[in-house]
């Protein structure tokens, strides 16, 4: 192919003068937003995020104060029992003192009932082997 037999470049469309965001004939525009009210609607979400959380809180807190009220009952309850059983222990514990009390005035008793005679029975016998010594 000769250089003559090439065929001239197709011409590119050239752009509209107006920019993209010019508004097209026939077009409505919305009317200007004030800039608060654009505000407004940003900040609707993270309100609306804000009140369920402060609710989800709320209902956290009752049910931490709930839950204190059962635990504050609990140990209520348990140092009641404690108590119980602290005087129980007491009780028995003054029981079996009186108990043994008497077992030892018993055993005492019983071992001077059966240590008397046998006492009886050393003295005569030493006061025995005292005599055949001496004679």
């Amino acid at each position: 192919m000769s250089p003559s037999s090439k065929q001239p470049a197709p011409a590119v469309a050239e752009p509209s003068p107006r920019p993209y965001t010019a508004t097209v004939a026939g077009e409505r525009v919305p009317a200007p937003i004030p800039w608060w009210k654009d505000a407004v609607r940003s900040w609707i979400p993270v309100l609306g995020l804000a009140a369920v959380l402060v609710f989800q809180m709320l209902g956290i807190q009752q049910q931490i104060g709930e839950f204190r009220t059962d635990v504050q009952q609990q140990i209520g309850n348990l140092q009641q029992q404690i108590d119980h059983l602290r005087i129980e222990m007491h009780q028995e514990i003054g029981t079996l003192r009186d108990e043994m009390h008497q077992e030892i005035g018993t055993l005492r008793d019983e071992t001077r009932k059966e240590t008397g005679p046998f006492r009886d029975e050393m003295r005569t016998e030493i006061a025995t082997l005292r005599d055949e010594m001496r004679t």
